[in-house]
């Protein structure tokens, strides 16, 4: 678990730094390691405003040729913490977490993996110019290339080429 103590934490500004297993942070088995997080938390009287810098690495598909590689997410997030129960209509709503009376310590464990899963890409690629399988005989151009017909064209399509003349 990733947790701040509040109590006793001066005013100002302080740096904390957290790393946690990724399953013990509740990442996937693709994520690998550590996740570490650089954490400043600035404190004004109940309101607490904590910036993360957050690094996890994994090894991932990729969606072209399928071969696994190695990629590390470094996504940042902030969130305000009011303590007391007294709501500030300065901040964004999304950004906020009301702390209950008597709250001593929050933990960040769920927003850090939020964070992380938000920031890994939709398009996940060992490389921008990776040439991937190939359609017709499966093997990865990345490696070799293959004896296919590059212009053969698939026989569903073939009454197509008509409307061209």
């Amino acid at each position: 678990m990733m947790k701040i103590q509040l109590a006793g934490l001066a005013e100002g500004v302080q740096t904390l730094r957290f790393a946690l297993p990724a399953p013990d942070a509740g990442l996937d088995d693709r994520f690998t390691g550590d996740v570490s997080v650089e954490a400043e938390v600035h404190r004004r009287g109940h309101e607490y405003l904590l910036k993360a810098k957050i690094a996890a690495a994994g090894f991932f598909p990729c969606d072209r040729c399928l071969e696994p590689f190695r990629m590390t997410v470094t996504p940042a997030y902030v969130m305000y913490y009011v303590a007391d129960g007294a709501e500030r209509t300065d901040f964004d709503p999304a950004e906020v977490h009301v702390l209950p009376a008597g709250e001593t310590v929050v933990d960040i464990t769920e927003d850090v993996r939020q964070t992380v899963l938000l920031d890994v890409p939709q398009k996940l690629l060992c490389r921008e110019d990776c040439l991937g399988l190939c359609p017709t005989c499966g093997v990865n151009r990345n490696d070799r290339p293959c004896a296919c017909a590059a212009d053969r064209i698939d026989p569903r399509w073939e009454k197509l080429k008509d409307l061209r003349r």
